[in-house]
């Protein structure tokens, strides 16, 4: 079996997003040749969210005065604890005064109060628009004060007191039949398999006694 000799060579399409601005440019490679096809910069258009954006939209958040100011209202002095959450796209069809061509994040944030679930403590009626190619924030929106719940809800089981270890006993009633001599100088945990009974863990291995 093998290929045509008529069949198209292999082609991959990428979408380039340019960090240094708001340009996206799609390009064809010919992936057998190692050769660039076509470059066509795309107008009228903005490329996706990129982890650095949400790294630069925290950082933009916690230098800011102004937003600093507003989580001061909700109670929050330390505007190092907000959690930024830059997923929504900052243009609404013009409603809200802004421009279409800027690359904009509206970003709702959440308060980190070390329970390891600042999901369940929502910042709310408060929302930044950031100018991702200015690096500042350009507008915040603000509704009346809501308390952010403060509560913790943490969901790893932190909260959790572990129940107390009841002793265990193995007997054998007729003698030993069987002998065994071990020493270890690591961290061992004795346990019971499915498969083997009693076992000894160790290194995440198991192994049978």
């Amino acid at each position: 079996m093998r290929w045509k000799t008529n069949r198209l060579t292999s082609r991959a399409k990428a979408d380039v997003i340019m960090l240094d601005g708001k340009h996206i440019i799609e390009a064809v490679v010919d992936l057998q040749n190692n050769k660039l096809l076509s470059w066509q910069p795309i107008k009228d258009a903005h490329g996706m969210v990129l982890l650095d954006d949400f790294a630069s939209v925290q950082n933009i958040i916690n230098n800011s005065e102004e937003f600093a100011a507003a989580v001061k209202k909700r109670g929050i002095t330390d505007a190092k604890k907000v959690i930024t959450t830059p997923l929504t796209v900052g243009y609404f069809d013009g409603k809200d005064g802004l421009k279409q061509d800027a690359r904009l994040l509206k970003v709702i944030s959440y308060l980190d109060v070390g329970d390891g679930n600042y999901w369940a403590h929502p910042i709310e009626n408060l929302v930044a628009v950031v100018d991702l190619e200015q690096k500042k924030i350009v507008k915040i929106e603000e509704g009346p004060v809501v308390p952010v719940p403060m509560t913790a809800r943490p969901f790893d089981g932190r909260d959790r007191v572990a129940p107390a270890v009841k002793p265990m006993q193995i007997i054998e009633p007729e003698g030993k039949n069987y002998t065994h001599y071990w020493r270890y100088d690591s961290l061992a945990e004795l346990g019971f398999s499915p498969q083997h009974e009693l076992s000894r863990r160790a290194d995440d291995l198991h192994r049978d006694l």
